[in-house]
């Protein structure tokens, strides 16, 4: 093989080499106009597998006009393939090409095909061209003149898509940059390569090279888009890491906020079920301590056997506001009234004064704040659990001091603080402050319920728990209240004892209670006796018989009672007896669902909470019985 052919046979290899290389680039995205590239190379190899030919001696001279067949329709094809390449837009695409240049490639094409097919173009008789300076000589079969005007097209083509080429490349295609450089040397060699095949000019075929040109540089800048493209790739692929990272973090704050969200639901409705079976027995217990009062007389009994009575009433009175407490996680604020934070921080230190002993001091230091609207005893419960929490954490931690502190925030809110040089909170436990069964006194008894009761009442009177806290320095927990200027309206729910007027007429009063409890039944009828004349039923269904057989001046009906609940014997009773539905007091306690809730705001139903004291029962009920209707 002599150096012309090996020429050929190389740039024949780099080409196809090539075509391959950017054909599997074209699907991603980006790269389509790495097809019409390859479309380009490809063409460039076959028309260096055929100059081989033209090259090699002692072929037929078939042989050479076969290849000279072939030359024409890839050289056409090739031009095209530049055609698309440059008018094409920088994806390429033949459908962006402008319809007289598609037409021009489909003219030239066809041409192609018809001049392979015939050989118009191209006589039998094949002529030799030696260049000995090169040391070469071809094999040219002659042309006709038809296939030397068709020649002289091809240097046209690529003219028309270098300038094209260019004009884009000074609107600002810089990726252009490498064809600048390439193709007017790839456009020499081209016109060089027809001259020499119509006898023009005596000179070696260096299209093969020129074409080189074109494709080694735009390879070497595909390579470095490469590179380019995976930077950015591990860039984006860090911040998708990343955004993946905080998004999962975001999903697990909202699955865990979401399962909080549960448990507390989960705990309000154990609390409702807890307040509605301790309710009912316990105020069965502080009738029965009255009665036992009632019964031993201000004479009839020894001091040691009052004051077990009243500690048992206490506890009792006690139990129920533990019980009202709890309830508050599932309505809002109890009665409210303007009340001062000095009041309630010393209520609670006066409270938590047994269990500080010897080695704690309390003292307070209270400044100027604002009243707020709030339920005094909820609230102290809650200054209580903060108070009695401080103290624990300095007996079993270390420290001495508990500071109470009340202020006026920077926000313009209420401040209590309670502030103590004990041993603070692990960074684990702090985060998580205020939940349910979070502590630091798992080991020694502690049941973490005592911060979360402080934060859902504080939160219930529309304020915020805030917890700063230092390991080996002391914790700060401030309960932050609205003041009573923008505080919530207090949610009244019973008639005052002010509302209570006295009957006028002579005749006793009669009242029908309704309870499914036979106990709750028999002390409530005791307690009114004689001041009512007192009717039971346990069932809704005999209270609607009695309510027709017999006159009532008002009626004490339980809300959640087995068969007929309170609410559907107030329906069924406001359509037969519309005056008494109107002076019927409910009782309830607790274990309320959404429509009970409901039904108990409603502006037309009176009720009172388990347990009920007799005397605020027998003022409300003389308040309705009188209500004019």
């Amino acid at each position: 093989m002599n150096t012309a052919a090996g020429i050929s046979l190389a740039s024949a290899s780099v080409n196809l080499a090539t075509s391959i290389f950017h054909l599997s680039l074209s699907p991603a995205p980006g790269w389509r106009s790495a097809r019409t590239f390859a479309a380009i190379t490809f063409t460039a190899g076959l028309y260096s597998l055929g100059s081989i030919v033209f090259a090699l001696d002692g072929l037929g001279a078939a042989a050479y006009v076969l290849a000279g067949r072939l030359i024409y329709l890839v050289g056409s094809l090739h031009c095209v393939a530049w055609l698309v390449f440059a008018f094409g837009g920088r994806r390429g695409s033949p459908r962006n090409m402008p319809v007289a240049v598609q037409l021009l490639a489909l003219a030239s094409v066809a041409l192609a095909v018809a001049f392979a097919a015939t050989g118009f173009g191209l006589r039998e008789t094949v002529t030799v061209v030696e260049v000995p300076w090169a040391g070469v000589r071809y094999h040219y079969p002659l042309t006709t003149i038809a296939g030397d005007v068709y020649g002289f097209l091809f240097p046209a083509f690529l003219a028309a898509a270098f300038a094209r080429l260019l004009a884009r490349w000074h609107r600002g295609e810089p990726r252009l940059r490498w064809h600048m450089v390439g193709f007017p040397v790839f456009f020499a060699c081209a016109v060089v390569e027809v001259l020499a095949a119509n006898r023009v000019i005596v000179f070696p075929s260096i299209v093969d090279i020129g074409i080189l040109v074109v494709v080694l540089p735009l390879t070497v800048h595909v390579v470095e888009r490469l590179i380019d493209d995976a930077r950015r790739l591990r860039v984006l692929s860090g911040a998708l890491s990343g955004e993946a990272y905080r998004a999962t973090r975001e999903r697990d704050r909202a699955r865990t906020a979401l399962l909080e969200a549960e448990h507390f639901a989960s705990l309000g409705r154990v609390a409702a079920g807890v307040s509605h079976q301790i309710n009912n027995p316990l105020m069965y217990l502080q009738m029965a301590l009255g009665e036992l009062e009632s019964f031993l007389g201000p004479d009839g009994a020894s001091h040691a056997v009052k004051e077990a009575l009243e500690g048992a009433r206490e506890a009792a009175a006690r139990i129920g506001k533990v019980v009202e407490t709890l309830r508050g996680h599932l309505r809002g604020a109890g009665e409210g009234a303007a009340i001062e934070l000095s009041a309630v921080a010393e209520a609670a230190r006066k409270v938590a004064g047994p269990q500080c002993g010897r080695g704690v001091i309390v003292e307070t230091d209270f400044h100027a704040a604002p009243l707020v609207l709030a339920d005094e005893p909820r609230l102290v419960q809650a200054a209580l659990n903060v108070l009695v929490n401080a103290v624990q954490a300095i007996r079993e931690g270390g420290g001495s001091r508990v500071i109470v502190r009340t202020a006026t925030a920077r926000t313009g809110e209420a401040e209590l603080s309670v502030i103590d040089d004990g041993p603070g909170m692990p960074h684990e436990i702090l985060g998580r402050v205020g939940e349910p069964y979070v502590t630091t006194r798992a080991g020694r008894g502690g049941l973490g319920l005592g911060l979360f009761l402080a934060r859902g009442i504080v939160e219930a009177h529309g304020g915020t728990l805030e917890v700063d806290s230092r390991k080996g320095v002391g914790t700060r927990i401030s309960m932050r209240l609205p003041p009573l200027a923008t505080g919530r309206a207090p949610s009244v729910r019973v008639p005052s004892a002010a509302e209570s007027v006295p009957p006028s007429e002579s005749r006793q009063l009669r009242v029908l209670l309704v309870d499914d409890e036979p106990l709750v039944l028999r002390y409530l009828a005791r307690g009114l006796q004689p001041a009512w004349n007192v009717a039971t039923a346990a069932t809704g269904a005999e209270a609607l018989r009695l309510a027709e057989e017999q006159p009532f001046d008002a009626v004490v009906c339980d809300l959640m009672m087995a068969g007929m609940s309170g609410m559907e014997f107030a329906e069924r009773l406001g359509r037969s007896n519309p005056g008494l539905r109107a002076r019927v007091l409910f009782l309830t306690a607790g274990a309320l669902s959404g429509t009970g809730e409901e039904f108990l705001a409603r502006p037309d139903v009176v009720h009172l909470i388990k347990p009920v004291r007799i005397g605020d029962l027998d003022r409300t009920l003389r308040a309705l019985a009188t209500r004019p209707t």
